[in-house]
């Protein structure tokens, strides 16, 4: 069994690196920003929570990871292109009013996805033209 190893930078609030073999994860109340690729075809993953806090994730952060719940909470400003891309267990996700920017195929190639909600259209929200890719 491997060990864990998560490394935060204090200084920028930055997730920098993710490794641990569990099935679900909160991120640390502090971190502002998901980095890129930080969770990339994390097969164990089935569940994250992501707290109010956290402002921006990074391109691809979780790209092609088994995530079954994604728990985004008010206070997230912005979703990176492919972000959540090629999460094939990923049914659905809430996105908060807080949001203000998705970027482009930010849930492309989820396969399962069946929905992606808008609690409100906010009128700061920017989307690129395509959030979803289908399959």
């Amino acid at each position: 069994m491997a060990e864990d190893t998560i490394i935060i930078d204090k200084v920028e609030k930055i997730l920098l690196d993710f490794f641990a073999e569990t099935t679900e994860y909160t991120i640390p109340d502090g971190v502002t920003t998901i980095g890129e690729y930080e969770f990339e075809s994390n097969e164990e993953l089935k569940k994250i929570v992501i707290p109010a806090s956290v402002t921006v994730i990074k391109e691809g952060a979780f790209y092609g990871c088994d995530l079954e719940t994604v728990v985004l909470s008010e206070g997230l400003l912005e979703i990176q292109n492919s972000a959540f891309g090629a999460c094939d267990c990923l049914k659905s996700v809430v996105i908060p009013d807080s949001v203000q920017s998705i970027g482009e195929r930010a849930f492309s190639f989820c396969t399962s996805l069946e929905a992606v909600t808008l609690s409100k259209i906010s009128q700061k929200l920017e989307m690129e033209r395509s959030i979803i890719v289908p399959v």
